[in-house]
């Protein structure tokens, strides 16, 4: 009965069994080349791997990885990361460089097809590996490593690595590996271990290139909240000050965007790079400096350099969004003030037509009573005609006070409907 595989399955299975580097055997050489792919160039790269200008008798190809053995023994590996891909061409002792090629540098079609590849080259090395401490300290003299920068370590299996850790005049760095009876598997991920230690390093130390780059308009921003608070401080218009930390928060979120990505990976290439030199667990040799002080001394610094920077970053992002908040309360008490002002002037006025309206309501109860009473004294004229005995001047003084009141209850009446 078949499996009822979870679609990642495969992936990560395969995920696990990238980066391993083959066994490596004395006396034998490495070239890997470390190169910074722009997304668009992902699939020329994809398709130049596929170039090979030499035949090949095993090829092991996925989307991110690449495996081919070559007909004289040598192995040609291609691994693609998130932002970069190493090419690495490894020679073993049976193939016919051997170690010279560290050395000698063959322009071979192979090599020319290593160099040409898509991308921009971040890290360029060339490792030998030779049998014992003798063989490595005969050869530092041929590649005229120097002396004063010249790291000699030893590692927990025995075996020494040496290294100046300097480009040289052809572009690359150079590593010799002494095995010193030191195993093949062991060899290789010693060797692996290095060439991840130094590539990781490359990769963290473009953080502090950004960071260095960006400093001046993080520098900028700061001083703009800086003459912003003071201004808010004192009585600077209130509307013009919104819109220049508007402005502002708009910059720092730009800035903030366009360098997040890289200080979080720089944080993160600098964890990786020193995962690989603890598992290294190198000892210098007396009158060298160790493995771990060289790396330390110049990665931990651009690191924290970074990490400082998006700190800063984000407290510029922080302390716009409180000053802006402040502003925000202080217009908004002004818009109060101002709402209240004007309901105290609306509620003046309102009561100021009140009295009006009650005083018109007042004239209004003589005048309706003088037409009512007019009406009456002209019935009272009308009816006295008929009846003489009709004093009509009498009944149309008596009528006054009664009208006034029936039209003042009229018009109370009328108001509270």
């Amino acid at each position: 009965m078949a499996l009822f595989d979870h679609p990642a399955r495969r992936f990560i299975n395969t995920e696990m069994r990238l980066r391993q580097m083959p066994p490596v055997h004395p006396p034998s050489s490495l070239i890997q080349i470390l190169r910074l792919v722009a997304p668009e160039d992902r699939e020329a790269e994809s398709a130049y791997i596929d170039q090979l200008p030499v035949a090949h008798v095993d090829r092991r190809r996925s989307d991110r990885h690449c495996h081919l053995t070559l007909a004289d023994g040598r192995i040609v590996l291609w691994e693609r990361h998130s932002e970069a891909s190493t090419m690495t061409l490894y020679t073993p002792p049976a193939a016919e460089d051997g170690v010279s090629s560290i050395s000698n540098a063959a322009q071979d079609t192979l090599f020319d097809w290593l160099m040409h590849a898509p991308g921009q080259v971040l890290r360029a090395s060339r490792v030998a590996v030779v049998p014992d401490t003798a063989a490595a300290k005969a050869f530092a003299t041929e590649l005229h490593l120097d002396a004063e920068d010249l790291l000699i370590v030893t590692t927990a299996g025995g075996s020494e690595l040496w290294s100046d850790f300097r480009v040289q005049a052809d572009g690359f760095g150079r590593l010799i590996i002494a095995a010193n009876g030191a195993h093949s598997a062991d060899l290789g991920r010693i060797v692996q271990q290095m060439q991840e230690l130094g590539n990781y390093r490359h990769l963290a130390l473009l953080g502090l290139q950004e960071a260095q780059a960006r400093s001046g308009t993080l520098t900028r921003l700061e001083a703009e909240l800086l003459s912003a608070s003071n201004d808010f401080e004192g009585d600077g218009e209130s509307v013009l000050l919104l819109d220049r930390l508007i402005a502002l928060a708009g910059s720092a979120s730009a800035l903030a965007s366009e360098t997040s990505w890289r200080m979080s990976a720089t944080a993160a290439y600098t964890n990786i790079a020193l995962q690989r030199l603890n598992a290294l667990q190198s000892r210098p040799q007396p009158g060298h400096q160790s493995l771990d002080e060289f790396i330390e001394r110049r990665l931990l610094p651009a690191a924290r350099t970074c990490e400082a920077f998006d700190r800063r970053v984000e407290r510029l992002a922080t302390r716009i969004e409180r000053v802006t908040s402040q502003l925000r309360t202080r217009v908004d008490i002004g818009i109060q003030r101002q709402n209240g002002a004007m309901l105290s002037s609306m509620q003046s006025s309102a009561l100021q037509q009140l009295r009006l309206q009650r005083m018109v309501e007042g004239l209004s109860v003589f005048a309706l009573s003088y037409y009512a009473i007019g009406l009456i004294a002209y019935a009272a004229k009308a009816i006295e005609t008929r009846w003489p005995a009709l004093d009509a001047p009498l009944v149309t003084g008596a009528s006054v006070l009664p009208m006034l009141i029936l039209v003042a209850l009229f018009l109370r009446w009328r108001s509270r409907r």
